[in-house]
């Protein structure tokens, strides 16, 4: 199947208008359940075209502007990410999504480099081009070596005999508690060209069927000769950044990845807009570390990137900002304030505040709640326009309820990939504390017992998956309480637990560290990336909308006060797979548990006996 191309921007004059799992459970750790490996229904392989629509020039800092500025017409882009088909979804609710057959189906490809948790070879092999399918060499990078996990290595091993094309390579687990949990795809073609692919599926058939899942693609790489002009200390979101981490996490398996990364040296990144955020097990001294010349994994990578991104100033009566964690499963935490607590200061970490010459701006390291149950927030009022700045955001769970998981397209067994653990004394003590914070994943199913507030009074933005349980990992920062502009949007393989996202500091021989047990992989986007200059005009301000049922963003986005003023800028969209706004849990409420057993019949009469393995 022939490449789909990134798509042209869409040009609309202002207008007037008003419109508009994951947890294995081993040890509490976010990792899959191979249940999945049970199911064997088939999936369409939708050849649909609808990509995310990277762009095509450099990203640099914008000099200074100088002369007359000429009016220009507002500029819509697609989302940068997209959601996967849901195969028991109408066409409706499918547009611009993408399925496995759009990733691995081209002819062109020559090399497949594919790292994840669950494997299902010859659901891979089905994926692959007829004509090309016997010799494109196709790598499988897994963390499996345990003791337990001989009859996982055993199905690997039998699926590989049967392809001369295919290898197994087994990642080195520096962390015994820790699993390769990323989902990447790294694909060398015969063109001279490659693409990297980072996406929250297993490589299992029911993964790419009825669940909710996000892919990120790049644009097509080419080879290129211009390798001294990448700097080491190069900028945050800009393409040579990003290959600079890849090929520092690719390096952190050693010698079983040194031919890809020897490859992807020459490749040019220049047309990649996003910054890479990723875990690798072992630990990282701190005292050691230059993030400006270093590679930082884990959540302090994460809070070196949210350092260099501007938030939007808002006004006072718009609310705070809001940070969002849409995840599938969530590990062993320890008490608020030993690490959730901090984990939540570093997604609050904020950059210098986006243009704007009236509101107040904080410090860059901004360090967010004492407590995410016990919130206060302050605003700094500016004079003049009353924009205002909100030094702590507030925070938002999203994750399934029992009802939910029973009402969703596979009923209980796509509960199978979905983990919450609930038995102990300990795991009842951090629901405690997490459970101010927890959303539906489908605001319309209430519980059988209980009414939900269902905010009546505000008109529902539909993401159109409330029935295509969710396995995929969102970190979204919304501008204000209106939820109507974006600060940053993250796709990733990461969890809600410690082991993916790293241990807070420790004091060691070697100074402060940080230790992570698993790989994980992920992508981080914002407004400024996609900014235009173009000669002779100034710069377009860009800013990033949430989309739903579809990728690209419309008049609708554009307030009305900028329409009549005739000001232009580039609106991104952003693909959301929920449902805004957003719909808190009720007392009794309580998360989807996969090792309970569940009596009541899902709605396709089936009952749940628990999770085991």
């Amino acid at each position: 199947m022939a490449e789909t191309r990134p798509s042209k921007r869409r040009r609309v004059e202002p207008t007037n208008c008003d419109s508009s799992t994951e947890s294995e459970v081993q040890n509490d750790s976010d990792t899959e359940s191979e249940v999945d490996l049970e199911v064997n229904e088939a999936t369409s392989h939708s050849r649909r075209s609808s990509p995310l629509r990277s762009l095509n020039r450099d990203i640099s800092p914008p000099g200074e502007y100088q002369g007359e500025s000429v009016h220009l017409p507002t500029e819509y882009i697609p989302s940068p990410i997209s959601l996967t088909r849901i195969r028991d979804l109408p066409e409706e609710c499918n547009i611009d999504t993408v399925t496995i057959d759009d990733i691995l189906g081209d002819p062109l490809i020559k090399e497949a480099w594919i790292f994840n948790f669950l494997f299902d070879i010859p659901f891979i092999i089905s994926c692959l081009d007829s004509d090309v399918r016997d010799t494109v060499l196709v790598k499988i990078v897994h963390g499996f070596w345990k003791n337990e996990d001989k009859g996982t290595i055993g199905v690997l091993e039998a699926g590989a005999a049967k392809h001369p094309n295919v290898e197994l390579l087994r990642a080195y687990m520096a962390e015994q508690e820790g699993t390769h949990h990323t989902k990447c795809i790294i694909l060398i073609r015969h063109d001279d060209m490659a693409q990297v692919v980072i996406h929250t599926a297993n490589m299992i058939r029911r993964d790419w069927a009825n669940l909710t899942q996000a892919v990120w693609r790049s644009p097509l790489l080419p080879l290129t000769d211009d390798q001294c002009a990448q700097p080491e200390n190069a900028p945050v979101g800009s393409g040579h950044r990003f290959k600079r981490d890849l090929l520092s996490y690719l390096r952190t398996y050693g010698s079983r990845t040194k031919h890809l990364t020897e490859q992807l040296k020459e490749y040019g990144f220049s047309k990649v807009r996003a910054a890479l955020v990723g875990s690798c097990p072992g630990r990282q001294t701190i005292s050691a570390t230059n993030a400006a010349n270093q590679t930082v994994f884990g959540w302090r990578g994460l809070r070196e990137i949210l350092k260099h991104i501007p938030s939007a100033p808002v006004k006072e009566d718009e609310g705070p900002p809001q940070i969002v964690i849409q995840m599938s499963s969530v590990g062993m935490l320890g008490k608020e304030e030993n690490w959730f607590t901090p984990f939540l200061n570093a997604l609050g970490t904020t950059g210098p505040i986006a243009a704007s010459t009236n509101a107040v701006t904080q410090d860059h390291d901004s360090q967010g709640p004492t407590s995410p149950s016990k919130r206060t927030y302050r605003f700094f009022t500016s004079n003049g326009n009353n924009e205002t700045r909100p030094t702590q955001p507030r925070f938002h769970i999203i994750f399934p309820t029992a009802e939910e998981i029973r009402q969703s397209l596979d009923g209980y067994v796509s509960g199978g990939s979905i983990h919450w653990k609930l038995q102990n004394t300990q795991q009842q003590n951090q629901l405690k504390y997490l459970r101010p914070l927890l959303r539906h994943w489908d605001p319309t199913t209430p519980s059988p017992k209980t009414a939900t507030t269902r905010n009546g009074n505000v008109v529902p933005r539909e993401a159109l998956r409330r029935r295509a349980a969710p396995h995929i990992k969102t970190y979204i920062r919304f501008s204000s309480a209106k939820m109507d502009r974006i600060d940053w949007a993250m796709v990733t393989s990461a969890n809600l637990s410690k082991h993916a996202w790293g241990e807070m500091e420790k004091d060691g021989e070697n100074g402060r560290y940080a230790r992570i047990c698993s790989y994980e992989l992920g992508v981080v986007v914002w407004p400024a990336l996609f900014e235009e200059e173009e000669a002779g005009n100034a710069p377009k301000p860009a800013v990033m909308v949430p989309t739903f049922g579809t990728n690209m963003p419309d008049g609708g986005h554009v307030d009305q006060s900028e329409a009549e003023a005739g000001s232009s800028k580039v609106i991104v969209g952003f693909r959301m797979p929920y449902d805004l706004p957003l719909v808190p849990y009720s007392p009794s409420e309580i998360p989807w548990c996969a090792v309970a057993s569940h009596d009541e019949p899902d709605w396709k009469g089936a009952t749940w006996a628990g999770y085991t393995r």
